[in-house]
Formats: C-alpha cells, sequence, structure tokens
C-alpha cells in the first residue's frame, strides 16, 4: 500500500513575502473560477507556460537534434534525503504501473494561461492573478506512441476598466478562433502540426531510433507512457503534497536537459483518482520569476509571472468501440493525418535529423538555469 508523506518546499509553495508579487504553484487551486469554458465540469485551475501546443511542437525538430546533452546543475534542496527519495521512487513505481496499463484514453482539458506581461490583475476576491485566456479541449491516446493533443475553444480575459468594475471573459468570434485553434498529433513515426494561420500541415520525421518515442517530447510531457527509470533520468523530482489533497499525490519536476528547461523551467504534476493518473499538470515558463528584485543602483526589475495550467476532466480509459469495427477503424485513422483531405492547405515535411545533427556544440547546457 502506498503511504502518503506529505510535505511543503518554500520554492514550491510560492510563499507570498514582500518581494513576491504572488502566490505559485500551490496557490493557484485556489483561483477564480471564473471564465471557464461552458459545458466543462467546474475543477483546479491549471496552467503552462505561453505559446500553447503549437509553440511547442515548432521546435520538436530541436528536441531531437540535441538528444544527448550536458546536465544542468541540481536546483537548491538536492538531492533529497533518503527518506523522502525512497517515497518518490514508490510514487513513481505506482504511476508507471498504472500508465501501463492504459491501451487507450480520452478525457477533455480546461488550459489556464498566464502572464503577467499581457495581464496582470488580481482578482479582488483571492488576491490571485487571473489567466488572460481560457482555453477547452481533448486528448486522445493509444499505447504506447500515438497521441492526439487539440485546442478548440478559447476565452480572453477582459479586465476592469472605466466603463466595466468587473472581469469578463469573452469566446473569440469563429474566425479568430479558426486561425488560433491548435492540434498536434504523434503517429509513432513522425509529429504532425496544424497551422490553422498559414494553412499548412507541418510534419516533422524521426529517426527510426527515436521512432515511437515522439511522444515523450509532446507538448504535455508527463501524460502519457510514464517510466520511473527515464523520469528519473530526466528530472529532478521531490513530494509536495499540501496537507489538504485526498487522494492527490503532488510532484515538483525541475529538467535535468537544456532542451526541456528550454520549454519549461519546473513542473507540477498532481496524481489523483482511483487511477493513480495526472488530474493536473501546472508547466512555468523559463523566464517564471516571482520575485522582484530592487537592483543597487535603486532600479527595480519587476517579478514576471508566467505558466500555464492544465485540468484534465472526463477521462474515460480502454473504452470499448461498441459501434463496431468502422469506429475504431475511424479512431485510429485519426492518428494517421491525410494531407490530401485538408483542401487549400500545404504540406511542410521535414526530413528526420542525422545523428550528426543530433550532437550539441560543445558547453551547450553547463550554465544554470534562472529559477
Amino acid at each position: 500500500m502506498l503511504l502518503r508523506r506529505r510535505v511543503i518546499f518554500v520554492l514550491a509553495a510560492g510563499i507570498t513575502a514582500t518581494t513576491l508579487v504572488i502566490g505559485g504553484a500551490s496557490a493557484t487551486l485556489l483561483a477564480q473560477q471564473l471564465g471557464r469554458i461552458d459545458g466543462f465540469e467546474q475543477g483546479r485551475q491549471a496552467t503552462a507556460p505561453g505559446g500553447g501546443i503549437n509553440a511547442a511542437i515548432g521546435d520538436q525538430g530541436t528536441q531531437v537534434r540535441n538528444e544527448q546533452t550536458i546536465p544542468i546543475p541540481a536546483p537548491e534542496g538536492f538531492p533529497l534525503n533518503q527518506g523522502y527519495q525512497d517515497y518518490v521512487d514508490q510514487v513513481l513505481v505506482y504511476w508507471e504501473n498504472s500508465s501501463s496499463q492504459v491501451e487507450r484514453l480520452r478525457c477533455q482539458f480546461n488550459r489556464f494561461s498566464y502572464d503577467s506581461g499581457i495581464c496582470n490583475y488580481a482578482d479582488p476576491t483571492t488576491s490571485q492573478m487571473v489567466a488572460h485566456e481560457i482555453a477547452g479541449g481533448i486528448i486522445k491516446y493509444e499505447a504506447p506512441d500515438r497521441a492526439i493533443i487539440e485546442v478548440d475553444k478559447k476565452r480572453i480575459a477582459l479586465p476592469p476598466n472605466a466603463s466595466n468594475s468587473n472581469l469578463e471573459y469573452r469566446n473569440l468570434d469563429a474566425a479568430t478562433m479558426e486561425k488560433q485553434r491548435e492540434r498536434y498529433v504523434s503517429s509513432g513515426d513522425a509529429i504532425f502540426f496544424y497551422d490553422y494561420a498559414e494553412k499548412q500541415l507541418i510534419k516533422q520525421l524521426l529517426p527510426i531510433e527515436l521512432q515511437g518515442q515522439g511522444i515523450k517530447n509532446s507538448p504535455l510531457p508527463f501524460l502519457f507512457g510514464a517510466k520511473a527509470d527515464e523520469l528519473k533520468a530526466r528530472y529532478w523530482i521531490r513530494p509536495i503534497t499540501p496537507d489538504n489533497a485526498e487522494k492527490q499525490w503532488w510532484l515538483e519536476v525541475f529538467p535535468k536537459r537544456r532542451q526541456d528547461a528550454e520549454h519549461y523551467s519546473r513542473a507540477v504534476v498532481v496524481l489523483g483518482g482511483d487511477e493513480f493518473l495526472p488530474i493536473q499538470i501546472q508547466l512555468f515558463a523559463p523566464d517564471h520569476n516571482p520575485v522582484k528584485v530592487i537592483l543597487a543602483d535603486g532600479a527595480v526589475r519587476p517579478a514576471v509571472l508566467k505558466y500555464q495550467i492544465y485540468d484534465f476532466q472526463n477521462s474515460e480509459k480502454n473504452f470499448n468501440f461498441n459501434l463496431g469495427v468502422n469506429v475504431a477503424r475511424l479512431w485510429r485513422d485519426e492518428f494517421s493525418p491525410r494531407p490530401q483531405t485538408l483542401l487549400g492547405w500545404k504540406l511542410v515535411e521535414k526530413e528526420a535529423p542525422t545523428m550528426a545533427a543530433q550532437q550539441p556544440a560543445p558547453g551547450v547546457g553547463t550554465t544554470p538555469i534562472p529559477r
């Protein structure tokens, strides 16, 4: 039986002080429910670095080329003492066992995007910065290496102004939403990014030795196919479960690889429910820094708050295709995009990187990541 151990680290909790503009990871769970996408269940807010799925997919080629990296120095507080490390190892094994039982999965999600440079308005009822954008979408997964992540709904924050004293969220109009849709597909031997604004389907081929692993570099790297040894090799991990969290296990994660750190400086993965799978993922941008710094000359370097929270709901695991073979075939066809069906679109195909191209430049990744 997995025993629960709760511990809060100051780095993870984002405790508010005179030098902090706003609370961090755990504080976001108390943030406003305003503006939630219609038809989605109420739940906790979740966020990730700015740019959405599209921005993450655009760099997949770089991630493949730089597979060999020089380690990043460990964050403060690592290595863990043996008791905490044993506990983390136990949680990761449970997580891996749960993930290994997933053959098919589909769910809805809300994505809350926060960026103090875009919307630095705090909800007066919570004192928390509000999300500047709330998106809704779907995820589909078929083991071991096929996945679809799609955003098809967005709302934008409208902070109070001279003519309106209330915070509001407004749906994007149909024409704008069509250009801002996001869609990512992993087919096993390639990854696809749909650029709706330019009407381009970008196909990034994977080298043979990495085929089946593209899903590990998806915009949500902790959602699919967790492997305990791979997670420990790729990240520094520690427990930060709040005392009031029931049937939840919170892990704070820091990247060890330079290419991961280019997309997020840290993450919080919340495992929960009877399935012991992620119910929330928080991703913090590389330049996220909640500390306001007063320099020697009196100048102020403002805090930068930039993160996204993904909140997963209505999850179905290993469901049956009750309507027969045709439904099962249509499901599997979704993971193999057909450019010819996209009228007026252009296919942009990127060749698989060579092994020589995967070698990093000398010295890359030797400097600490600012936190």
